[in-house]
């Protein structure tokens, strides 16, 4: 499997590496996590994003949310990670890392 392809609850996800600093970090963006709060979902808990079939793409900065009235379509999240998380040790075990949203 690709190194920079993970698995989320909705579907597989590729991401890219980006030097920061001298350090490698995996980043993956835009990333649906919710339906977006429309109509009847409005002024509700998020519900989560439906599933997708296939790798999401997630190597390139998707387009911004324009602030005009009555667009809230892009429930999107960005997530940037050591690529030590990603080392030989990954072996389909769970990491307990928290994640800051």
């Amino acid at each position: 499997m690709d190194r920079l392809v993970v698995q989320t609850s909705s579907g597989p996800v590729r991401g890219r590496v980006v030097n920061v600093q001298g350090r490698e970090v995996h980043v993956y963006t835009g990333i649906p996590y919710a339906k977006p709060p429309v109509d009847e979902l409005r002024f509700r808990k998020p519900v989560p994003a439906e599933p997708w079939h296939g790798v999401l793409d997630a190597t390139r900065q998707p387009s911004t949310c324009v602030q005009e009235k009555h667009i809230e379509r892009l429930i999107l999240v960005n997530v940037i990670c050591s690529s030590a998380l990603f080392g030989k040790s990954r072996r389909n075990r769970p990491i307990g890392l928290a994640i800051l949203v």
